[in-house]
């Protein structure tokens, strides 16, 4: 039950970090480029499922050390990418303790 738990925090978690970096893509701040652009993620040249299980699977790879298909190209997406990398690496270490701690038990 526990493993099913941690799951589905990840997974809700993950969901909302997918989200708002997709947000951000959508809307650079000024003039500047941004992975959504870059990249060819605009409305109109893919499927909306594409870009959000992009943006899942950018936000997913956060709790692993990122990814480099999708990147940063402008200040505002590289300052959520470094938070996003320090909350991942904190709740990645949590998951683990907690689910090594409902395996001893």
């Amino acid at each position: 039950i526990d493993i099913v738990k941690v799951t589905v925090m990840l997974t809700g978690i993950s969901h909302v970090v997918a989200c708002i970096w997709y947000g951000i893509g959508a809307n650079p701040p000024g003039a500047s480029d941004s992975w959504v652009e870059v990249d060819g993620y605009q409305d109109g040249q893919v499927s909306f499922m594409y870009r959000y299980t992009t943006s899942l699977h950018w936000s997913l790879t956060q709790f692993q050390g990122g990814m480099d298909e999708v990147r940063p190209h402008n200040v505002l997406e590289r300052l959520y990418t470094i938070v996003t990398l320090l909350f991942g690496f904190i709740v990645a270490t949590a998951v683990i303790g907690r689910l090594t701690s409902a395996m001893t038990q």
